[in-house]
């Protein structure tokens, strides 16, 4: 089993792939992840997350900081409370955090946001000109089934084969 290196996650060097998750169609990240990244303690950062849900107007709240919770076997079952953080609610939660360890964590989260996004644009895109090959070559599939359909039906008879014994 591999050892974890606290110092190392507490220095915010998580892997910018583990920054950002999918949640349905959106690219998300969550607190506890901004936390680790920071090393802060996550109960900090939901205090900030709660403090700017108070000045933020409610369409706003509603539509990047959604609250989630995880049950915790270390909190004896709890459900542990964490927000779910659109790109948005992200950018407006750490321009708060200042100092170098922050900002190399806000470049960080922004690019790792940016490859995500770039990645969905480019699976659209060939997914797109997947499509449209597929409709250009339904015509001449069209046709071709037509024609084995009439040569078939041009071989058939009225008597079924002979067999000879």
């Amino acid at each position: 089993m591999p050892t974890r290196n606290h110092e190392t996650e507490r220095a915010g060097t998580t892997p910018s792939h583990a920054l950002v998750h999918f949640a349905g169609q959106q690219i998300t990240t969550d607190s506890r992840i901004v936390a680790k990244a920071l090393g802060k303690l996550h109960k900090n950062v939901l205090r900030d997350v709660r403090q700017i849900l108070t000045d933020v107007p409610a369409e706003f709240a509603k539509l990047n900081f959604e609250l989630c919770s995880e049950i915790s076997c270390l909190q004896y079952g709890k459900p542990q409370p964490y927000y779910r953080l659109s790109k948005d609610g992200f950018m407006l939660l750490v321009m708060g955090f200042t100092g170098p360890q922050a900002m190399a964590m806000k470049i960080a989260f922004i690019d790792a946001f940016n490859a995500m996004a770039e990645f969905i644009r480019a699976q659209g895109t060939a997914t797109l000109a997947a499509f449209n090959r597929a409709m250009q070559q339904h015509p001449a599939d069209k046709r071709h089934i037509s024609h084995c359909g009439r040569d078939m039906a041009g071989g058939r008879s009225s008597s079924p084969p002979s067999s000879s014994t």
